[in-house]
């Protein structure tokens, strides 16, 4: 007879059958679980992202070193160029993770070292800045260089332990209007900083831009948040988003990333260079809006 407990009986092993039932049934939510282990598309996609991360982070201690050395006219369009690509990664990558059903995990030590020496950086290139004082320039590369030694080796293990998804039937799908509208958002946003960088500040038409697509960058912040439930936010871009999508805005966001740098330290980058960046930069991310995503056939 099964006791009981709380009113619900408790399950008892009747049997040498019942056991091996038992045991099955285990194996099976065993292997329920293991699937929700990250799989390898999410394993790369993390990985670059978090490489872009540390690589931003780095650009911009090098954009402030770079405007206690030579001034700060490229400081403001490179800054929230930089700003608006680390803001929408972060919940980008998120909505990412859901549709790929990983479970969150802590942040390694090695993740929080390698925040710690990116915020250090930082910190010390704008109180540099700010103090009218000579930050040099290879303390970010140097801080880059470690930053990118601490996380890429656990991406890779990472995505080498990730198992490949496997060969299903897949469909054919397209953006829904509140993702396709975010994402011609962020191109239009990211193409303006992208432009003025090249463009400078140093002018009536350069400033009014830059302090144009500046308001663009804090009201696109205050929007992601607010908007983080709903269809527009970036969560849910990051849900819906498939290669194409996500092959733009990696093409965009090393394209910005050169930009800054080439502006900063180099005279390559002018006006009509920067205009031109940021028509590829917002056609680009306009293009991939319309482009199909696809889905395994049981998502």
């Amino acid at each position: 007879m099964a006791s009981e407990w709380m009113g619900e009986p408790i399950a008892q092993v009747e049997g040498p059958d019942d056991a091996a039932r038992q045991l099955a049934e285990r194996d099976r939510l065993h292997g329920h679980s293991d699937s929700l282990e990250p799989p390898r598309a999410y394993a790369v996609l993390k990985m670059w992202t978090e490489l872009a991360a540390v690589i931003q982070l780095g650009a911009i201690a090098l954009v402030f070193s770079a405007a206690s050395t030579n001034g700060s006219e490229v400081l403001q369009p490179s800054i929230f160029a930089l700003i608006i690509l680390t803001v929408t990664g972060n919940p980008v990558l998120e909505g990412a993770k859901e549709r790929f059903r990983v479970r969150s995990r802590k942040t390694s030590a090695m993740a929080w070292l390698a925040i710690g020496i990116g915020a250090c950086t930082v910190a010390a290139s704008m109180v540099a800045s700010l103090a009218d004082l000579v930050m040099p320039w290879w303390i970010a590369v140097v801080a880059t260089s470690a930053m990118v030694a601490l996380t890429l080796p656990v991406s890779l293990l990472q995505v080498m332990r990730a198992s490949p998804a496997p060969a299903t039937a897949r469909r054919e799908l397209r953006l829904d209007r509140p993702v396709r509208i975010t994402t011609i958002g962020l191109a239009a946003v990211l193409g303006l900083m992208t432009a003025c960088i090249g463009i400078g500040i140093d002018s009536v038409v350069g400033a009014s831009l830059s302090l144009l697509g500046s308001a663009s960058v804090v009201v696109a912040a205050i929007a992601s948040l607010a908007a983080r439930g709903s269809g527009f936010g970036p969560h849910r871009m990051g849900y819906l988003w498939g290669t194409p999508q996500w092959t733009a805005f990696g093409i965009c966001t090393t394209l910005v990333v050169t930009t800054v740098i080439l502006r900063a330290f180099t005279t390559v980058v002018g006006p009509t260079s920067g205009i031109a960046a940021g028509v590829i930069v917002t056609s680009l991310l306009i293009v991939a809006a319309f482009l199909p995503t696809t889905r395994r056939a049981e998502e």
